[in-house]
């Protein structure tokens, strides 16, 4: 289970008790209603704590928009990478256009395969790797690999395929 911390909050911290019954609530179909209930019943019975609970959800959101944000900015990155480096070579063939390719695949291709991904970015992605496995000795463990923070991303590209 991943730890998300927000504020004093670790969302990890909860009892198996606690945790059976936010399940409950968070799988059933009707989840937006009955939480909209637990925190009105939460601001009617309690309503000196109400402001704290309205900060907490600003916090929230605010972490929530940032985080999307920052997604959408980095897909927006990836694509015009992308659009840039198909547009300048229609392949990874040389040094120039794969340290190009580099930022462009870890942004628009995260997890190291092409998997999901339409028949152009598969192939893509499969001359990139193609020209790191006939490379990988220039690049793994490089020191410009590592201070770029390419290098652990390079492997994992190379362990998937």
């Amino acid at each position: 289970m991943k730890t998300r911390e927000w504020g004093e909050i670790k969302m990890n911290d909860f009892s198996l008790r606690e945790w059976e019954a936010l399940t409950t609530i968070l799988d059933s179909e009707n989840s937006n209603d009955l939480i909209k209930k637990l925190l009105a019943e939460y601001c009617i019975n309690y309503p000196n704590k109400t402001p704290e609970l309205i900060d907490f959800t600003n916090a929230l959101i605010k972490t929530q928009l940032f985080t999307n944000n920052r997604q959408l900015i980095n897909y927006d990155d990836a694509m015009k990478m992308l659009i840039v480096s198909k547009s300048k070579t229609n392949q990874v063939k040389d040094k120039f256009s794969f340290i190009a390719a580099i930022d462009v695949c870890k942004i628009h291709f995260p997890d190291g395969d092409a998997n999901r991904y339409s028949e152009g970015e598969r192939r893509y992605f499969n001359e990139f790797v193609t020209y790191l496995k006939d490379h990988k000795e220039e690049y793994i463990d490089d020191e410009w690999s590592i201070d770029y923070g390419h290098n652990k991303y390079l492997k994992m590209v190379l362990e998937k395929n």
